[in-house]
């Protein structure tokens, strides 16, 4: 599928002979195909639609700290985290996701088509040499979210058996609970497998200022509640309970 995506020329009869047989399984991690979710939900179905989807959220704050460290570590960004962010937010204004209130804060607009404002966010991250790739907008989980789940509802898709959806945060806490649920969703058998806690890297010497975290806590706060309530609605919540959502991230 991969190879007839890629290269126009590519024999579709000789690939259907060099797919693995249907005993196989391939598993895949581009974290990215999370946020192209104008394209990629589209590609999958027309291409591998029996595909699982397991889309691991970590507290959006500390995702998009890390991001950046990483950035400082592995890129030699020269930027401050807040004049990095900076720049992002005035990107995501330009294409109309976010605007400032009366008060300045930085504040949803919620444009009557959001898909489209989305997709200009994206082509505008791609467009600016600063970010190798979106990074507020990865932890606005829940716009791309419902692009994801509005794409397989359309074709009839049932969504709770194809994305399961759980916070990174639940490992350390109930590992062998969730391997228990999440074994049987992508058709694996039961396995006892050793626990490895999740061990977030530590990138960088830089300490996110208090005001900084308070700052990011209040904007993606709507967009946490949005999405909790859209987790709710198609029972995607149920891996860990809807109250655990809320108690992870407050």
């Amino acid at each position: 599928a991969r190879e007839a995506m890629y290269n126009s020329g590519a024999n579709y009869n000789r690939l259907a002979t060099t797919l693995p047989d249907t005993h196989s399984i391939a598993m895949d991690g581009s974290a990215n195909y999370f946020t192209a979710s104008h394209l990629v939900p589209y590609n999958i179905l027309c291409t591998t639609p029996w595909s699982k989807l397991v889309l691991m959220m970590r507290n959006p704050v500390d995702r998009l700290y890390a991001q950046w460290a990483y950035y400082v570590d592995n890129f030699r960004l020269e930027k401050s985290f807040e004049d990095w962010i900076a720049i992002e937010f005035d990107l995501m204004i330009r294409a109309g996701l976010i605007e400032r209130s009366g008060t300045d804060a930085l504040v949803p607009t919620q444009p009557d088509n959001e898909y489209a404002a989305w997709k200009s966010y994206l082509q505008l991250i791609d467009q600016d040499k600063t970010f190798q790739e979106p990074a507020i907008g990865v932890s606005l989980y829940v716009i791309p979210l419902q692009h994801w789940i509005d794409a397989y509802t359309r074709v009839g898709k049932n969504i709770t058996q194809s994305l399961f959806v759980l916070p990174t945060e639940i490992l350390d806490v109930d590992y062998a609970s969730i391997l228990d649920r999440l074994l049987p969703f992508m058709g694996l058998p039961a396995a006892h497998l050793r626990l490895h806690r999740v061990r977030y890297q530590k990138h960088s010497n830089h300490v996110m200022s208090d005001a900084t975290r308070i700052m990011l806590e209040r904007f993606f706060r709507t967009y946490n509640d949005r999405l909790l309530k859209v987790l709710k609605e198609h029972k995607l919540d149920s891996p860990i309970g809807h109250s655990n959502w809320k108690r992870i991230w407050k």
